[in-house]
């Protein structure tokens, strides 16, 4: 292991192994954001860059965080009134606030954030620091390469760069009680990292399947809020029988939101 240097029912949606291609649009935003608020960027004894959301960890040239973003740190972020995001494919996403069950019920602080979109996704990520995790260098990850380890960072984190043991994140034969995916039984979130099992190679990452959706950097547009964008590792929502591997992956429009549905953040 390196340090990083510097820094629905989803009917419309399609599960698929590898890289989907269904999308579903669901969606509208009606608030303003109406200031920014500049994030200095300062790094973890790890040598991992970013100001807020979870402990990243290094991996091989860059980080990831340890776990999905939560209720409280999205709190952090909105508390910041950050502006735009830069993106015009953002342009129609006028309020970060989760679209759904907001604010969160008491005593859920440790759990991840849902209803959140891409552009939600992708603007904390740039407030704390980091950036939507994608492609091994920088941009986005193309969703023919979900399951190549040397090119997609989220998948690398999970199969602990295809090192052959970690078809999942916890190893190589299927577990239906190691994460809450569709054969757990929470019927719900659970706190991050609630399940110690839950880890594998790389054993302070947690939750990388199961649980929440998490969306990446990874679109078939720039078109706007109908765009195809990548989520991954699956959740509890999913049906019983699927398998949540490491290059497990669906598509939802870039302006999807849901109760399944968070992210967790990379760097550089």
């Amino acid at each position: 292991m390196t340090s990083c240097g510097l820094f629905p029912s989803l009917d419309d949606l399609t599960q698929k192994s590898d890289a989907g291609a269904d999308v579903s649009t669901t969606d509208a935003s009606t608030d303003v954001v109406t200031s920014d608020v500049a994030n200095d960027v300062t790094t973890t004894d790890g040598g991992c860059p970013g100001s807020g959301g979870p402990t990243p960890v290094p991996i091989s040239g860059f980080c990831v965080d340890s776990t999905e973003v939560t209720n409280a740190q999205y709190k952090q972020f909105l508390a910041a009134s950050f502006g735009s995001t830069g993106l015009a494919e953002c342009s129609w996403n006028t309020t970060y606030t989760p679209k759904s069950a907001w604010p969160p019920a008491t005593g859920t602080d440790d759990y991840p954030v849902a209803y959140v979109n891409w552009c939600d996704a992708y603007a904390f990520c740039k407030w704390a620091g980091k950036r939507l995790c994608g492609r091994v260098g920088g941009g986005p990850i193309s969703p023919t390469s979900v399951a190549n380890a040397a090119l997609d960072q989220w998948y690398a984190a999970c199969s602990h760069e295809a090192d052959g043991q970690h078809a999942f994140p916890y190893g190589n034969t299927f577990s239906a009680s190691a994460c809450n995916g569709p054969e757990h039984d929470a019927g719900a979130t659970l706190p991050v990292g609630f399940l110690k099992t839950c880890t594998g190679g790389y054993a302070t990452i947690v939750d990388m399947v199961g649980n929440v959706y998490e969306w990446e950097d990874g679109c078939n547009s720039t078109n706007g809020a109908s765009d195809s964008c990548l989520q991954r590792s699956g959740s509890f929502t999913d049906p019983p029988g699927i398998q949540q591997t490491c290059g497990y992956s669906r598509t939802a429009a870039r302006n999807f939101a849901d109760n399944d549905v968070g992210f967790r953040c990379c760097s550089p």
